[in-house]
């Protein structure tokens, strides 16, 4: 009795605690704190699941918590917040994934905020006086934004202060200003004397180079459409020897070969074939000296450093990983039995009569045989007869089956996949040759099978050819000779399917339905209306089968997609291959004068030192840890880690690597902003071509920040080249309540790859 008291005491007061939870809710809804609200309808929804009241209004609340989170975001864009904006789209589409408006600007608000950030580097680049990187930056920007008025100013700035590369060597050009060059018939050795006092650079000609007129009528031009026009209307082709001196030679085959540096240079590949690779570099750049190495999926390349540097922007650009789904996959089968034996049946539909001798032995029927009884006269013949018997049904019966099969698997592109759910029914052979029998056995998959084929768009839609087959065995039996004879019953689809990422679909309508009736009668006495009924029996049978087939296309992996930078490759003329275009307008930039220290490092700042002065504010530490013994090709993780830090609501953070050294695989949120269980935002992306990875993690709410130290994200790399290489913290912002920004120091990662 006691128990029974504490087990309905205990139930009412959890009743109670969900309904206190669900009255909260009522009170931060009307307080239009929607965010709050959709918590604590979902802690009491949890505590009570079958109330739909929780359910609806959870739902509701979700969804006026994302127009408030599309609000925001609208506010912050017009501001031109962008990072606030991303977060506020973000929220929007995680408490109501179909609000498309806010899908649609989150999309705006990242590439906006990438345009920013790709400035804001710019900037800090040049205030470095890496010019070289400033100017990669710019073009960027200005290729997504062309009247990104700021870049622009940026861009003329530079330009005024660049100094030349030519084939990897910083020239000491006198001047930049722009070159005018007007001769008649005039002597070549002539022109380029005046040339080489318009830029300080010295020329000195090959012997083979023989004397010849030259005219040329050439305004405004920089020093290297200069040269190159020079070589082009005489046959030339130039070595760089020093900064102040180029060798000039006639372009033939052998002064190539006497003057011309060749490097060899090996690429792995991870993604694409090497096969496929030496077609495509066979195609695009004519190498005759290329080597394929099977083992290692690597291709050798021997040739010039600008064919090299071509075969390797072309390498970058073509191998990508390829993308990848989840299919969650559901087949329901439903199967319905309603079956009815109603009024008379007997046990035979036959009536027997037989003779017996005087001992009442049964006479046998046919003549022949040792065992059988005889008569041998019609005296004291006994009589035998056998009557039905007969049984009342009044029987219904009803059945229902539901089988249930739940794959999720995981498929590349353009690959296929196959799922076979059931067994393997054995189907026996019997065959004769002389005295000898031989019995083959056979397998047959029954069951549910299904092909797979999924083909991902660059907009994050799956095509999917699905086809479905459903069977099981109605009926087994076996012949005279040992041979196994199976009735499969089979459902078959096949369709193609159109899906968004994560968005479910229900594939119905998949029924068969059989009915049967029987009904066993007497003659003539069931023929009779009405009375008929009581001398037949009926037996009647429905069966319904119902296949439902569910959908849902989950990309883990897009298709890594190189920017038009990487994509984009000048090639030089049809017959003389460079990595730049021919009477290229801008050339690469130098550092003249490269400060020795990080561009990203700030001067320390004086602490105050006056009496009664407070004490300066909890300094919170920023690190990465791991990759102590790492191996050329090996795959290894390094932790984000947050020491000391006090009242942190969200972490946007810029991580520097080498993409000579490092290849960045992903990133994964940490333990630390969510060890309390409450929603966070976690976004990640990187800039391959320079070598940052931005990651924020954030409080969904962020007036419940958090303090301690633990794991803000995981990033996964690969070894790519031996060597010494570091990783630092380019940004590094932490913020609390209402985006007051807290004091947090970073430190760099050194590593030694193997």
């Amino acid at each position: 009795m006691m128990k029974t008291m504490a087990l309905i005491f205990c139930l009412l007061m959890t009743g109670c605690a969900a309904d206190k939870v669900f009255l909260t809710g009522d009170d931060l809804y009307r307080q239009e704190r929607y965010d709050e609200a959709a918590a604590e309808y979902a802690k009491a929804l949890l505590e009570k699941p079958d109330k739909q009241e929780y359910r609806l209004r959870l739902l509701d609340s979700r969804s006026k918590a994302a127009l408030q989170h599309y609000q925001k975001g609208t506010r912050r864009m017009a501001e031109k917040n962008y990072r606030e904006a991303v977060s506020e789209f973000t929220r929007a589409t995680m408490f109501d994934s179909s609000l498309e408006a806010a899908r649609q600007e989150l999309k705006t608000a990242r590439r906006l905020l990438d345009i920013q950030e790709q400035l804001q580097d710019a900037q800090r680049f040049y205030q470095r006086k890496n010019l070289e990187q400033a100017q990669r930056l710019l073009d960027q920007v200005l290729l997504a934004d062309p009247e990104n008025g700021p870049a622009k100013a940026l861009q003329e700035t530079i330009r005024t202060q660049r100094r030349i590369m030519l084939d990897g060597v910083e020239l000491d050009v006198t001047s930049t200003q722009p070159i005018t060059l007007k001769f008649q018939n005039a002597d070549l050795r002539d022109v380029f004397a005046v040339f080489s006092k318009l830029t300080g650079i010295n020329f000195i000609f090959d012997d083979a180079v023989s004397p010849r007129s030259v005219s040329v009528f050439l305004e405004r031009a920089t020093f290297g459409q200069a040269l190159e026009l020079l070589q082009q209307m005489n046959g030339l082709d130039k070595k760089v020897l020093n900064e102040k001196t180029i060798i000039l030679y006639p372009n033939t085959v052998e002064k190539k070969k006497q003057y011309e540096d060749q490097i060899i240079q090996t690429f792995y590949l991870s993604n694409v074939d090497a096969k496929k690779i030496l077609n495509l570099l066979r195609t695009m750049l004519q190498l005759r000296k290329i080597y394929v190495h099977e083992d290692l999926n690597a291709v050798v390349i021997r040739d010039n450093p600008d064919v090299i540097r071509l075969a390797q922007q072309i390498i970058t650009a073509a191998d990508r990983a390829d993308s990848e789904v989840v299919l969650d996959l559901e087949v329901v089968e439903i199967g319905y039995t309603d079956s009815m034996d109603l009024g008379a049946t007997l046990s035979t539909y036959s009536i027997g009569l037989g003779f017996t001798d005087k001992a009442g032995n049964l006479v046998s029927d046919v003549l022949g045989g040792s065992n059988g009884v005889y008569l041998d006269s019609l005296s004291d013949v006994g009589t035998l007869y056998t009557l039905p018997r007969v049984v009342f049904d009044f029987a219904k019966t009803l059945g229902d089956a539901e089988i249930l099969a739940n794959p999720k698997i995981r498929v590349k592109n353009k690959e296929k996949s196959k799922v076979h759910i059931g067994s393997r029914e054995p189907v026996t052979t019997t065959s004769t040759s002389g005295d000898l029998t031989y019995t083959n056995v056979q397998y047959i998959d029954v069951g549910v099978k299904l092909d797979v084929e999924p083909v991902i768009q660059l907009d994050d839609t799956v095509v999917t050819n699905l086809s479905l087959e459903v069977s099981n065995v109605s009926s087994k039996s076996t012949t005279s000779d040992g041979t196994t004879l199976l009735t499969i019953t089979t459902t078959n689809a096949q369709t193609t399917l159109t899906l968004r990422d994560g968005e479910p679909t229900i594939i119905g309508g998949l029924i068969r339905k059989d009915n049967k009736t029987t009904v066993n009668t007497i003659p003539v006495l069931g023929d009779i209306p009405i009375l008929g009924r009581l001398f037949s029996g009926e037996s009647k049978e429905q069966v319904k089968r119902e296949i439902l087939l569910s959908v849902t296309p989950h990309i883990v992996r897009s298709l890594d997609i190189p920017s038009p930078q990487v994509a984009t490759i000048w090639s030089g003329e049809e017959n003389n291959f460079k990595a730049d275009s021919s009477f290229a307008s801008r050339h690469k930039t130098v550092t003249p004068g490269r400060a020795k220290d990080s561009f990203y490092e700030k001067a320390p700042s004086d602490p105050s030192t006056g009496i009664g002065a407070e004490p300066p504010p909890r300094t919170a530490l920023l690190s990465l840890q791991g990759g102590d013994d790492i191996r050329q090709g090996d795959f290894f993780v390094l932790a984000v880690r947050l020491d000391d830090v006090s009242a942190v609501s969200r972490l946007p953070l810029v991580i520097s690597y080498d993409p000579l050294q490092l290849d960045f695989i992903h990133a994964q949120e940490g333990t630390f902003l969510k060890q309390d269980g409450r929603a966070t935002v976690f976004t990640s992306r990187v800039d391959n071509q320079l070598g940052y990875v931005h990651v924020e993690n954030a409080r969904l709410d962020e007036n419940l920040p958090i303090s301690g130290s633990g794991s803000v994200a995981e990033l996964t790399f690969r070894a790519r080249a031996m060597g010494p290489t570091a990783l630092d913290f380019v940004e590094k912002e932490a913020r609390g309540p209402a985006g007051k920004p807290l004091d947090v120091q970073a430190h760099r990662l050194e590593l030694l790859i193997r």
